[in-house]
């Protein structure tokens, strides 16, 4: 099916089996870096409905998408422009404003899909979709970040067992948070790991939370894989206790430390 695919669309994307609708979200320089390249390189059969990034400014580069309206509007975007696909060109667009964003459009059915900043591939809900050449280092994979998530989770989770008589009521499972927690600080489990099981990523000890814990119900139109390729490859300290201040309380509900 994958060459029945290239000869009539010139396009390898075997998991696409029609063109769909996409918003590009993010700034201005990012979105028209990711429109060339979906038009060009990558070949990637969408039609790119519009641009959803801040009012243009003289100066700012144009893409050929039309400016469909500011970030902040896009869940009432998506049904103006029947998009079924929602691109994020990440760059001045952070992560965690990325999966904010999914979360509030959790239930809809929609594909998200991310093109990292300074990166040419694409991160789709199955896979990662490449436009050849090297992905580039992932930062889990150096000492500085691993030392320093090392650190925040000894740091975090003696923080929350001092704490613990005071707060264990605010825990769902608050055994499980317990028996996590003393992990965490031994060693033997991390504060926050990978959504599924990381395969081909840095090794992490098993996690106590997950990039999926972000999101206030199970992420369908991403993957597992697709968070956890994010994770390392953009990983820094704060993400985790940006992700721990939202939701230590949920430590221990699922029994993964």
């Amino acid at each position: 099916r994958g060459l029945l695919n290239r000869r009539e669309k010139g396009s390898f994307f075997i998991t696409e089996e029609r063109s769909r609708r996409a918003l590009l979200v993010g700034a201005a320089a990012d979105v028209v870096r990711v429109e060339g390249l979906l038009r060009g390189v990558w070949g990637y059969p969408i039609t790119i409905a519009g641009a959803v990034m801040p009012p243009p400014e003289p100066g700012d580069p144009q893409p050929q998408a039309p400016w469909a309206g500011p970030p902040e509007q896009l869940a009432a975007l998506i049904g103006l422009y029947r998009a079924d696909e929602i691109i994020f060109c990440q760059g001045d667009y952070e992560s965690g404003q990325i999966l904010d964003q999914m979360a509030q459009l959790a239930e809809r059915t929609l594909r998200f899909k991310i093109a990292p900043p300074g990166r040419d591939f694409l991160i789709g809900p199955q896979n990662i979709l490449t436009a050849g050449g090297d992905s580039g280092a992932l930062a889990l994979n150096q000492p500085g970040p691993r030392r320093a998530k090392r650190w925040l989770d000894r740091l975090v989770s003696g923080l929350l067992l001092t704490t613990f008589p005071l707060l264990f009521w605010a825990y769902r499972r608050p055994g499980m948070a317990a028996r996590g927690l003393w992990r965490s600080l031994l060693g033997q489990a991390t504060l926050v790991g990978y959504s599924g099981g990381g395969e081909g990523l840095p090794p992490l000890r098993p996690g106590l939370l997950s990039p999926l814990d972000r999101l206030p119900s199970p992420a369908t139109s991403l993957s597992q894989d697709a968070l956890d390729q994010a994770y390392a490859r953009d990983y820094h300290w704060t993400q985790d206790l940006d992700l721990l201040l939202r939701a230590w309380r949920r430590i221990g509900h699922q029994n993964k430390g």
